[in-house]
């Protein structure tokens, strides 16, 4: 690789391996139409498991944006996504897994109760927005548009009193003051997991979420940037954007996490489509998958002056 902050171009001898990994990535974003027609097709298909789909998108949207940086060679941008794709994996796993009033009402409560927040914030009658309208005037050198909370907020007021949804909302009430008055994580309400560790030990995940989430968050941060310095020989050399060092062993937390996705949806949803999603995954995916998992596709060298 040239040793140029800003070089975005690959070698011609990277390029195989980087779409042979994006691709088997794209594969994976294709089979989400299969999903979604599966989810569409079952029980889970109310307006009250909107949570279920918007969650999917947000999945296959990052999953996609995963394909995409690692054709490129994009490590660093896919450790980045990476660790958002673990979390709307596991989200996606608690809302099909339980109950509506524990997860896909709950998240439908928390949302709402965080929208009207956000809401008072424009309101300058309210007792937030009075602080903080001003100060976003001042900081934009400009007016901006505001609206009382009971117009703007209206139809979410209206939601949390559903005869479908009260209880919850009580529930939500419940868990936010024993949270010390802060607004608690929707996945919380009826005494479930606190946190995102919570929820990957709720599903026997702690080491993924050790090794894919705890371990990428000084790169999220940029708390972790001296770990950037990469070595050559015996020098230290800072390598620039997309560098694809590392990159294989990213992709196999990628694919594992998809692919375990999928099967967890399938089998909570639709366990009838079992057989049909092991055809595809083994004439699909393992064949590339085993070559990224069981070889070194590559070797990033640096170039030193």
């Amino acid at each position: 690789m040239i040793q140029s902050l800003t070089n975005r171009k690959q070698p011609n001898e990277l390029k195989k391996p980087l779409n042979l990994m994006g691709r088997t990535i794209d594969d994976l974003v294709n089979y989400g139409d299969t999903i979604m027609n599966i989810l569409e097709s079952s029980s889970r298909n109310t307006e009250l498991d909107t949570p279920i789909y918007t969650t999917f998108l947000h999945f296959l949207d990052t999953l996609d944006g995963i394909a995409t940086l690692t054709k490129k060679g994009s490590t660093s941008g896919v450790k980045s996504l990476l660790r958002a794709l673990f979390e709307a994996s596991i989200n996606m796993q608690y809302l099909i897994s339980e109950t509506r009033e524990k997860g896909v009402v709950a998240y439908q409560v928390a949302h709402a109760h965080k929208e009207i927040k956000n809401r008072r914030l424009l309101d300058p009658s309210d007792d937030l927005g009075k602080e903080f309208v001003p100060k976003l005037e001042s900081f934009l050198n400009t007016k901006v548009p505001t609206q009382k909370i009971d117009k703007s907020a209206k139809y979410l007021y209206a939601f949390l009193e559903r005869e479908d949804v009260k209880d919850v909302n009580r529930e939500y009430q419940r868990t936010k003051k024993n949270n010390r008055g802060n607004h608690p994580n929707w996945h919380s309400l009826f005494n479930g997991p606190r946190s995102i560790r919570d929820l990957a030990v709720h599903f026997d995940m702690e080491l993924v979420h050790k090794f894919v989430y705890s371990e990428l968050s000084s790169h999220l941060h940029g708390s972790g940037t001296m770990k950037l310095f990469e070595k050559n020989d015996s020098q230290a050399v800072l390598p620039g954007i997309r560098n694809p060092n590392g990159l294989q062993a990213q992709i196999v937390w990628v694919i594992n996490i998809a692919t375990d996705t999928y099967m967890q949806i399938i089998n909570n949803v639709s366990p009838n489509k079992q057989q049909s999603y092991a055809e595809w995954y083994v004439n699909k995916i393992r064949p590339n998958f085993a070559k990224i998992t069981n070889s070194q596709l590559f070797e990033v060298k640096y170039e030193t002056e």
